[in-house]
């Protein structure tokens, strides 16, 4: 049953290649994929990874991979570069390249900060036929037997894309709002097929109790085409080890429960994200487990910083 699932799910992917953006649990941990205004957010040079696997418990799951390097240039401008592999059954692989402009304006005595973004990218799509399979491969009696008249089907695309972001910060206040695809591109294989816009929406505040013990609270928003999420979070952080708990839920259904776990210190930032399936798919799935790893290089520039030193993952 779970590949006829897993078939099914391929099968979309090829015949409308609109498909949904992969979402992290750690959106934070991946700032400048959430929302490209986060490029030159710590002030200092930033080098961030993260790695998603979900479902590992289905043949051929689906696996997702990002870095980015994000700075200041000066006092008033973020500068990033983003690039993400993601790997869905084996049947549709993508890369994505891009890079980004994020400068920064302080009013009302440098307490508030805006910083819009914009975002140029190119973005590769790969089908690989020898994994899907159709209707008319199959025989009534001897099942999959016969080729498929697909084979001859242009199986590669390349792309442009464009983004833009904004994020307004005010004390312990972080928010802000990102229109990613924002040209919908073709990126269709056999026929015309939109690359849907995805809307993000987030804002968290974070609390500091004492300077080594603080908590955070967060929210985020996303839709792409029929596709609507929440994420709720809260984190707390306490001599640098970090805990923290989401759920997200997809307004139809639950989606999943978020555990995570971390720690920030000497400059590196790891955490570990686990998200318990609560949907109709069960937990037999095995969930979803992500990893990341940054490193913000020592440097003079961090009282650039575009707003608080986030402890979310």
């Amino acid at each position: 049953m779970k590949k006829v699932i897993l078939l099914l799910v391929c099968s979309c992917f090829w015949l409308n290649a609109s498909a949904q953006d992969p979402q992290f649990s750690q959106s934070f941990s991946n700032p400048v994929y959430l929302n490209p205004a986060f490029a030159g957010y710590d002030g200092c040079p930033t080098l961030r990874t993260g790695y998603r696997d979900q479902w590992p418990n289905i043949s051929g799951n689906y696996q997702t991979a990002n870095v980015s390097y994000d700075m200041m240039l000066g006092k008033r401008h973020g500068i990033g570069v983003n690039y993400q592999y993601d790997n869905a059954a084996n049947r549709y692989l993508s890369h994505s390249l891009s890079l980004i402009y994020a400068p920064v304006f302080r009013v009302f005595n440098k307490q508030l900060a805006i910083s819009p973004a914009f975002e140029v990218g190119w973005r590769y799509r790969k089908l690989n036929m020898d994994e899907l399979t159709f209707g008319e491969m199959i025989d009534p009696r001897y099942g999959f037997v016969y080729t498929t008249g697909e084979s001859n089907m242009n199986t590669e695309k390349h792309i442009m894309d464009f983004s833009s972001g904004l994020l307004l910060t005010w004390k312990g206040l972080v928010a802000g709002f990102a229109a990613h695809h924002m040209t919908q591109p073709d990126e269709g294989f056999s026929s015309f097929s939109k690359l849907p816009v995805r809307l993000t929406a987030h804002i968290n505040y974070q609390f500091n109790i004492t300077e080594k013990i603080k908590i955070s609270p967060a929210f985020i928003f996303q839709n792409q085409q029929n596709f609507n999420a929440m994420l709720p979070s809260f984190t707390f952080e306490a001599y640098g080890a970090r805990i923290g708990a989401g759920f997200r839920t997809l307004f139809t259904n639950q989606d999943a429960v978020i555990f995570m776990v971390g720690y920030r210190g000497y400059g590196v930032k790891v955490g570990y994200t686990y998200g318990y399936t609560v949907s109709s798919l069960t937990n037999n799935t095995g969930g979803t487990h992500e990893a990341s790893l940054a490193y913000v290089f020592n440097c003079k520039k961090s009282k650039y910083r575009k707003g608080v030193s986030l402890i979310n993952f």
